[in-house]
């Protein structure tokens, strides 16, 4: 199934120096993590074009010659929080677990460079599936063969569907995500039953059309099939026992995981490595320092640092990536209790007025350093929706389409103050920003330093707040959300929280987990500062209606509709804006710019799984 909503763009640099010194108060030796899949669409530009300093190079094609065997050395910047995949879609279980070992019902189709990311999916799990002409009824074929781990307890046995009925059930139960795909869980999801007309079928009906839902089984955060022996016969949280294109082959807490190439992967011949070796470091110094010596293969200099890493180690190879992103990675949402200013619309305009999104990229993304080399570094505004959606994404410098609200999009300290003012705080005032001490590391640190210095123009002082990554996940990240909510878990709070966030699998997913109230990563939002946790219900119809449209061009219109009221709402700051950046690797690990990642795939059962060591290659081959 092809869901396409793809299209090519086209767009045509500080305050560096100052953001930078505000953002180097000492928090950025927090960890660093992969956030999820951040990757997207967009129009491509050849890697080392509009480069006159010659250290850009062009994508080098080597499927024909890709073998199996070598190792690949990459790393995790923290441990996991626990291992099993239908209990959480904690960015510290899917990361480091979910996605190297478990199956998924579809999986998104990585397409090689130059042709871009379109939405195609294909079958993993659930080899082919039909959709009946009401679209009401999603019919999955089981793939046969699929085995399990050949280890104890599960010992190679064929996969069936009462493993994907045992799953789904513990899914909805206690997993955050499960209120994206059911109406038990929350009554604007699509999926009301599942059944298994036998053991190579499995069978959901709908509440309602779903144009997403084939991209939704393949999202990254959502649904992993475990065997049923996980129930009892083994411990999920600590013991691995999937089939995916990797087996957990070792692992020591707080020092390293090692995963084995999976000898009965359906996809036959893949990956091409035996090994993949992920040491635990923390450390970013650490880590780039290993990265230079060729200890780690993979990309790991921030871009801060990759101008001077390729000359230290000149063997590498820099390539810029040819597609915009779709995510709306780290942002700021606001709290709502007590005396909150935030309750106050005009204060969540001032704020995102406050934000100079250039001199963001600047500082986070390395921009005018990367252009004072003569290297061409294409720029873009995000909103809710970012340019890597395409024509979902409405251009905020173009006012005329975009609308008035397009100016809380700019950069404004003078309006802003303004707008602090009539709302009864010339003076400004003081708040908390919550952010994470953990998992998501030293640049997610320094984006809450940069944007904190940003608020502090106009007169809103900060007190950071670091938490450990579950205390935070508890009481900020998910203050807002549902069910976390209803249980007494969170209430809420009234400052800033600072957020890290993957992107979705369709325009119409990001929406609604991101601004639905039932939404798995819905983080609170209120027209009149009351029940946060209930979201706009204007922007709650608006996205229901979005998640049942099947006319692209009236999604579209819609979308951009919801951005325009979002934007003068300001619920929520995102990343303000983005560059197609470069990736650092080294060369031995051959093809790692030729397929592309969707959207919120599963990169490991992806696009990673075509990359291959090359031993003739630095660091294996010696100068």
């Amino acid at each position: 199934m092809k869901d396409s909503y793809w299209s090519p763009l086209k767009f045509s640099s500080s305050r560096r120096r100052v953001l930078a010194a505000t953002a180097g108060g000492g928090l950025g030796a927090a960890l660093l993590a992969a956030c999820g899949s951040g990757g997207s669409t967009n129009k491509s530009s050849s890697a080392g074009t509009n480069d006159r300093s010659g250290l850009v190079s062009n994508l080098a094609d080597t499927t024909s010659r890709a073998k199996q065997g070598g190792v690949v050395k990459d790393f995790f910047t923290g441990d996991a929080v626990h291992f099993d995949a239908a209990a959480s879609n904690a960015n510290g279980v899917i990361n480091w677990v979910s996605s190297f070992a478990y199956p998924m019902m579809t999986k998104l189709t990585p397409p090689k460079y130059p042709k871009l990311p379109d939405g195609t999916v294909e079958g993993e799990v659930g080899e082919t599936y039909e959709i009946s002409g009401d679209k009401l009824t999603l019919t999955f074929k089981l793939r046969q063969g699929m085995k399990w781990d050949p280890r104890t307890p599960t010992n190679g046995r064929v996969l069936d569907a009462d493993d994907v009925f045992f799953t789904w059930n513990k899914f909805l139960q206690l997993n955050q995500a499960g209120g994206n795909f059911a109406y038990s869980r929350a009554p604007s999801a699509p999926i009301d039953s599942i059944s298994a007309p036998d053991n190579k079928t499995i069978v959901f009906k709908l509440k309602r059309p779903d144009p997403s839902l084939l991209q939704l089984f393949a999202d990254w955060s959502g649904f992993y099939v475990m065997p049923r022996e996980s129930d009892k016969e083994f411990d999920p949280r600590t013991v691995v026992r999937g089939h995916g294109p990797w087996l957990l082959d070792e692992y020591v807490p707080s020092v390293r995981f090692v995963y084995r190439r999976a000898p009965d992967y359906y996809n036959k011949g893949k990956p091409y490595p035996e090994l993949l070796e992920k040491p635990i470091i923390s450390e970013y110094a650490s880590r780039l320092a290993q990265f230079k010596t060729g200890a780690i293969y993979t990309d790991t200099a921030n871009p801060v640092d990759q101008i001077q890493t390729k000359r230290d180690a000149p063997a590498t190879i820099m390539q810029q990536v040819p597609y915009w992103s779709a995510s709306i990675w780290n942002g700021l949402s606001f709290g709502y209790e007590a005396d909150s200013p935030f309750k106050d619309v005009r204060v969540r305009q001032a704020a995102s007025m406050l934000v100079d999104a250039e001199g963001y990229v600047d500082v986070l993304d390395n921009r005018d350093m990367f252009v004072a080399q003569g290297i061409s570094v294409p720029f873009a505004r995000n909103s809710i929706v970012a340019p890597g959606w395409t024509d979902y994404w409405l251009d905020p410098k173009d006012e005329k389409k975009f609308g008035p609200n397009a100016k809380y999009l700019s950069h404004n300290v003078a309006e802003a103050k303004k707008l602090l003012a009539a709302a009864g705080y010339a003076n400004g005032f003081d708040y908390d920003m919550f952010f994470s001490t953990s998992l998501y590391g030293a640049t997610y640190v320094k984006s809450a330093e940069v944007f904190s210095g940003m608020m502090l123009d106009g007169g809103m002082r900060v007190a950071m707040r670091g938490l450990p990554y579950e205390q935070f996940k508890d009481m900020y990240y998910e203050a807002y959300f549902g069910p976390s909510v209803a249980s007494g878990k969170t209430h809420g709070f009234n400052g800033i929280v600072h957020l890290a966030n993957p992107a979705a699998s369709t325009l119409a997913s990001h929406l609604f987990t991101f601004v639905h109230k039932d939404g798995a990563r819905f983080h609170g939002m209120s027209p009149d500062g009351k029940n946060p946790h209930l979201g706009d219900p204007k922007l709650n119809a608006d996205i229901e209606k979005i998640n049942t449209e099947f006319d692209r061009e009236k999604q579209i219109s819609m979308t951009h509709d919801l951005i325009r009221y979002f934007t003068g709402q300001a619920y929520y700051i995102p990343r303000p804006g983005q560059i197609q950046g470069f990736t650092l690797t080294w060369p031995a690990l051959a093809d790692f710019g030729t397929y592309l990642r969707p959207p919120s795939d599963n990169q490991w059962s992806g696009r990673d799984i075509y990359w291959w060591i090359d031993e003739t290659q630095a660091p294996l081959k010696k100068a």
